[in-house]
Parts: C-alpha cells; sequence; structure tokens
C-alpha cells in the first residue's frame, strides 16, 4: 500500500503544477519544443518501472497533463485532444509509455549483462519444437500486485511482440 501512496503522491504533485509563465510569452513551435523537452521526460521518467501498476484514474491524471499543455500551446486553435496530438504529430502518454517499456523489454532481452532478469523461453524449458517455442515462460504470480509489477509486464510485452 504503501507503493501505491508514492506514485499517488508523485502524479498529484505534478497533476497539480501551475505551466511555467514563459509558456504563455512564447511561440507555438518553442513552447512545443519546451514542453517536449522539458515537461514530457518528467512524466516519462522511469516509466518502464512504475507503469504497469497504474491504476485507470492515475493514468488519466497523467494524460490530462499533455492535454493541458497542447491547449495553451494551441490556444484558440484547440478543437480536440486527438486531433491535436496529429497536428503537433505527438502520441498520447499512454502509447509512448508503452513503447518506452516495450524497447526496456527488447534491451533487457538482448543484454548480456540483464538477461537473467528474465525467464528461460518455452522452447529451452521444455525442449520440445512448438509454436510458443520463442516465447518467454510466464513468471507465476501469487498476488496481483506481483502481476502489475514490473517483470511480469515486461514478459507480457515480450511475448506479445515476438
Amino acid at each position: 500500500e504503501g507503493w501505491r501512496v508514492g506514485v499517488n503522491k508523485n502524479v498529484d504533485s505534478h497533476d497539480n503544477k501551475e505551466p511555467p509563465a514563459f509558456l504563455f510569452a512564447s511561440t507555438k513551435p518553442n513552447m512545443l519544443h519546451i514542453y517536449t523537452c522539458f515537461a514530457r521526460p518528467v512524466l516519462e521518467y522511469a516509466a518502464p518501472v512504475w507503469h504497469p501498476g497504474l491504476t485507470t484514474a492515475q493514468r488519466k491524471k497523467i494524460e490530462n497533463i499533455q492535454r493541458r499543455a497542447t491547449r495553451i500551446i494551441l490556444g484558440k486553435e484547440y478543437s480536440s485532444y486527438r486531433a491535436v496530438l496529429e497536428v503537433l504529430q505527438l502520441q498520447t502518454l499512454e502509447d509512448r509509455r508503452v513503447a518506452l517499456c516495450r524497447k526496456f523489454a527488447n534491451n533487457i532481452q538482448s543484454s548480456n549483462m540483464y538477461r537473467h532478469w528474465l525467464p528461460q523461453t518455452r522452447g529451452s524449458v521444455s525442449g520440445r519444437t512448438t509454436r510458443q517455442q520463442t516465447k518467454l515462460d510466464q513468471l507465476p504470480a501469487r498476488t496481483e500486485r506481483y502481476n502489475k509489477s514490473t517483470l511480469p509486464y515486461l514478459v507480457r510485452i515480450l511475448n506479445n511482440y515476438v
């Protein structure tokens, strides 16, 4: 429960911050650059670790930060969030976090130093040739909390994209 409280405090601290005053005096390209270079990295810092455990409410709060930033950047030209993402050539933060997790999982899998964090492939466990032989063995999870943690989530991502 303590972990959940820490995530809630972190999400709430970013959610309640007012945008910096210099955002209001800049041009649209400058504001977009400032957002993508300074604000968004803070929202995505260490995402592969905490993304799997986010609740729906926390996901919405984080996405609302980008929604507000795009509204500030476009001002009166803002129509809908999906349309704005296309115009500014941005992805949703959810999609970016999933991509970051996938990249992190691939890096772990190809790393000689950290490959042991992941389970063996099903083919190497059973010794048989099957259609599932390249997939990783699922990590046994006795609790839902562990099932929503980083390593089981990364295994699921790797198995879905093999």
